[in-house]
C-alpha cells in the first residue's frame, strides 16, 4: 500500500496531471488523491529514511527528463 501512496504523491507533485486523471489511474477520487498526497507529505516529514528513498526516486525522475 505504501508504494501506491508514494506513487500518488509523486504523480500529484511532479506530473502536472489533474487530480481527476491521477485518481482515474489509481482508482480513487480527486479528493482522495489530494488527501493521500497531504498525508504522505506529513509522513515524509516524520520518516527520514522514507524521505531519502523518495528523494532518490525524484532525482532519477529528474535525470530522465533531461533532453539529449
Amino acid at each position: 500500500v505504501l508504494w501506491k501512496k508514494a506513487s500518488t504523491y509523486l504523480c500529484q507533485r511532479y506530473s502536472g496531471a489533474k487530480l481527476g486523471k491521477i485518481g482515474e489511474r489509481f482508482g480513487v477520487s480527486e479528493s482522495a488523491v489530494s488527501q493521500a498526497s497531504r498525508r504522505f507529505t506529513l509522513r515524509l516529514n516524520e520518516d527520514k529514511k522514507l524521505k531519502g528513498i523518495v528523494e532518490k526516486i525524484v532525482l532519477k525522475l529528474k535525470l530522465s527528463w533531461v533532453e539529449t
